[in-house]
Order: structure tokens, then C-alpha cells, then sequence
């Protein structure tokens, strides 16, 4: 099963997602592949760069638009369908070349996935994971207050007042 923000689907071999950065997701693979002795294998390639590394204005630049606009609806979750077979190649070579060659290879492929036609977005909205040490901490004081006191009935009013917030104001905290 495959999570991306709000979305839920089944996954299959070649399923290729563009997840842009703070998007939840989880990838949930089936019980067979964690059984003893199994001799199926799972194959996930996973690249993982950041948006600055290209520069402030790299990504700004007329012939990288379809780049840029392709990394900002990432931040909904993208599948993309039907291309898997011509894309595992780029995959491959990005992973497989080094210095300035592995950056040619990502914009190479990042280009070939900004023209494909067959983009399916998958988050209903822009779903980020984009909290601040301050948030952090006050969900971490939720998190652990509903640990210790689980086994009795946590009334909105009081787990409001753990979060510093009003109780009508909760849900939106959670948000």
C-alpha cells in the first residue's frame, strides 16, 4: 500500500512516484517480503536531493520551467504511468555515475518526467510536514501527554492546554 499525503493506493513492481520534500509518505509492503526465507526481492530506488543545490537561479531560467513547475506540483505527489520500463534506465544511470555527471543525469531525468504526459496527482491538496521547533515540541508534549494518560478519557480541554491552544483551535493545531 502506498500513503502520499491524502491519498491511498495499491502499488505494483514499477511504480514510479515523484514525492516533493516535507510530503508524507509511507510505502507498505506485503508480509510475503518479510517472511523467512523468501527469495523474492524488493528493488526501491530512492533519490533524494534538495531543491537549493541547483542554486538560487538555476531553476529560474526560461529552459528549466518545466523542471521548476514539475518540482513544485511534486509537493502534491505525482505518479507517473506507463513510462516505468523507459525510466528505470535513467534511474539507473543516475545512480550509477558520479561527479558532475550525476547532475547531468538527474536534469536529464527530471526532464524526461516534466514531459511526460501521463502525470497522475495524487495528494487532493499541498499536504507538507513543514513544522518549526517550536510546533515540534508542543506536539511532542500531545504525543506524550496522550502516551501516559491513554487509559482514561483525555477531555479536549485539558489536551488543548498541553498543545497552547484553545479547545475549538485543536483541530487546526493538528492540521
Amino acid at each position: 500500500m502506498l500513503l502520499i499525503g491524502d491519498h491511498v493506493r495499491l502499488f505494483t513492481a514499477g511504480t514510479i512516484c515523484l514525492i516533493g520534500p516535507h510530503v508524507p509518505h509511507y510505502w507498505r509492503f506485503d508480509d510475503r517480503y518479510h517472511e523467512a526465507g523468501i527469495e523474492e526481492s524488493i528493488n526501491v530506488i530512492a533519490i533524494h536531493f534538495l531543491e537549493s543545490f541547483w542554486g538560487q537561479k538555476f531553476l529560474k531560467l526560461p529552459e528549466n520551467t518545466d523542471i521548476r513547475l514539475l518540482l513544485e506540483n511534486a509537493k502534491r505527489g505525482i505518479l507517473i504511468d506507463a513510462m516505468n520500463d523507459m525510466l528505470i534506465h535513467s534511474f539507473e544511470n543516475v545512480l550509477n555515475t558520479d561527479r558532475p555527471y550525476r547532475i547531468i543525469a538527474l536534469l536529464t531525468l527530471l526532464t524526461k518526467i516534466a514531459g511526460w504526459q501521463n502525470q497522475v496527482y495524487l495528494s487532493s491538496a499541498d499536504i507538507q510536514l513543514n513544522v518549526g521547533a517550536t510546533e515540534e515540541e508542543r506536539i511532542n508534549e500531545v504525543y506524550e501527554y496522550t502516551i501516559k494518560n491513554f487509559r482514561k478519557k483525555i477531555q479536549l480541554d485539558e489536551i488543548a492546554k498541553i498543545a497552547g491552544v484553545r479547545p475549538n483551535s485543536f483541530a487546526v493545531f493538528l492540521n
